[in-house]
């Protein structure tokens, strides 16, 4: 008898745990974005950022989420910039190597590429060759929160403005906080219907949510 009630006992406790710690599996097909990847590097000329995971394609901000796939986008910041200056590139991660130019951006002072993978550890970016060889890192620390408990908190904290919206997608990213990219990196979570945004920022350390945006 008193087996039986352990076993009862043990089966509601993970029936519970599994309740509260749900994250966002049963909301994959409203996810447009998921972006939990986030690596950083530098040498002496350049400093180098890249962010990776699954989106879809073709990515539309329209309320709706599409077929994800795997990608990886990698900026390139020359510490002295020159409008007329041109750099490849060489990425090396899981025994693959990916080369070609770096794209310049129209406005920044940045070049980039885009690849469809999903980089999930260090890897090495190569540019002009040898001039620079540069070990990526990743920048979480341990102890952040993951994807799914961000999505948890950020689900908790919108839940009465999710009721209201007829139709929505959803984005997850690890990223700098957008008004000050000095505050460090944090996760966003935003529910999209296609003409408004709600959304959280969390504190990755903490899980404290420091902006929100809800419907009124």
């Amino acid at each position: 008898m008193k087996k039986r009630i352990l076993i009862f006992v043990l089966i509601v406790c993970t029936l519970f745990v599994a309740a509260c710690s749900s994250g966002y599996g049963k909301y994959e097909n409203k996810i447009s974005e998921l972006r939990s990847y986030v690596y950083e590097g530098a040498c002496e000329n350049f400093t180098v950022t890249a962010v990776s995971g699954e989106r879809e394609q073709p990515f539309e901000i329209d309320g709706q989420a599409s077929k994800r796939v795997d990608f990886a986008v990698i900026t390139v910041k020359p510490k002295v910039f020159d409008i007329s200056a041109s750099y490849d590139y060489k990425i090396t991660y899981d025994g693959n190597e990916y080369t070609g130019n770096l794209v310049r951006h129209p406005f920044n002072e940045t070049y980039s590429v885009e690849i469809g993978v999903k980089i999930t550890d260090d890897f090495v970016v190569s540019i002009n060759g040898d001039e620079c060889e540069i070990s990526m890192t990743s920048v979480k620390k341990d102890g952040f929160i993951s994807a799914n408990k961000a999505f948890d908190i950020a689900l908790d904290r919108l839940k009465s403005t999710i009721k209201q919206l007829e139709k929505y997608e959803i984005y997850i990213r690890f990223t700098k906080n957008p008004v000050n990219e000095e505050d460090g990196y944090f996760w966003y979570v935003a529910f999209v219907d296609g003409e408004n945004t709600y959304a959280v920022l969390i504190n990755p350390e903490t899980a404290e949510i420091v902006a929100c945006k809800e419907k009124e």
